[in-house]
């Protein structure tokens, strides 16, 4: 992040999306996620406020969260967890019955970090034909997924 060399280190991807640590000189080295764009990469928490660099190391992700350890003089070597929020994404049906057409989604095709909702007033609904993770489904009243045939959809949040 930033126009010099920011040293990213210690990666780490979670759902579509890449975390790691880098240093923009101005919060100290701290957690960044990036989504592969310009715009689309962030500072997600300074965790030693100001231009002290956190020491951030280990990162390893476990159903959909973030796992790692911070050392800080005040507590020493603790375990941290960091959850995304979920990005949520409605199924419109607009083009077919593919569960993996981006052009059927509100907000692109659900990954394991996504609220996917299902509503019924839908031209058509959606066909799984592959493997599917997702945080949290919806389904309205009238509305239906079809799952076919080794196929496999599974909900993981909470």
């Amino acid at each position: 992040p930033g126009i010099t060399s920011s040293s990213p280190t210690t990666f780490a991807p979670l759902g579509n999306r890449l975390y790691f640590t880098a240093s923009n000189g101005t919060n100290g080295r701290e957690i960044w996620v990036t989504d592969g764009t310009n715009a689309g990469t962030q500072l997600v928490a300074d965790l030693r406020a100001g231009t002290t660099s956190s020491d951030i190391t280990s990162f390893r992700e476990l159903n959909g969260a973030l796992f790692f350890a911070l050392t800080t003089p005040e507590t020493g070597r603790e375990i941290w967890k960091l959850q995304p929020a979920a990005s949520a994404t409605t199924w419109t049906g607009a083009a077919n019955t593919d569960w993996a057409n981006a052009a059927n989604w509100s907000n692109g095709v659900p990954t394991q970090d996504s609220q996917v909702t299902i509503p019924a007033a839908v031209p058509r609904f959606p066909v799984i034909n592959g493997q599917v993770n997702v945080r949290q489904l919806t389904i309205a009243s009238g509305a239906s997924v079809q799952v076919a045939t080794g196929a496999n959809l599974q909900v993981s949040g909470n």
